[in-house]
């Protein structure tokens, strides 16, 4: 009779995701192929959006790009992936959360506010 060798599993997850920069945003405008934002950069210990991107609608799944909307809050992620097999890949993956959508006047006050502290301190 034949016998194969008992497989062994692995402890480890199936697939791991090694992060080198990650980014916290919300959508500035909307375009018919790229989304402008505004981005906090989470790896260099941020704490303000200072900066902005244009992201191609293609690197969002198709659900996330029909129901985003300006003010739509995500993450971004480019790091590398390692599967089961420990191959690995280097991505960009964008996830939008399930948040409320920051609204154009919330931004207004927020942008009035903060140069009104700018004020305070330049004086």
């Amino acid at each position: 009779m034949l016998q194969f060798p008992a497989t062994q599993r692995s402890a480890l997850p199936s697939v791991t995701l090694y992060p080198l920069q990650e980014w916290e945003g919300y959508v500035t405008v909307i375009g018919k192929d790229s989304f402008g934002v505004r981005l906090l950069n989470l790896t260099a210990g941020e704490t303000h959006p200072n900066e902005t991107a244009e992201i191609p609608l293609e690197e969002v799944s198709e659900v996330d790009a029909a129901r985003m909307e300006v003010g739509s809050i995500f993450r971004w992620v480019i790091g590398y992936r390692r599967d089961q097999y420990g191959t690995k890949q280097r991505v960009s993956v964008i996830v939008f959360r399930d948040l409320p959508a920051i609204s154009q006047s919330t931004l207004r006050r927020a942008d009035e506010w903060a140069r009104e502290i700018q004020k305070i301190f330049s004086e």
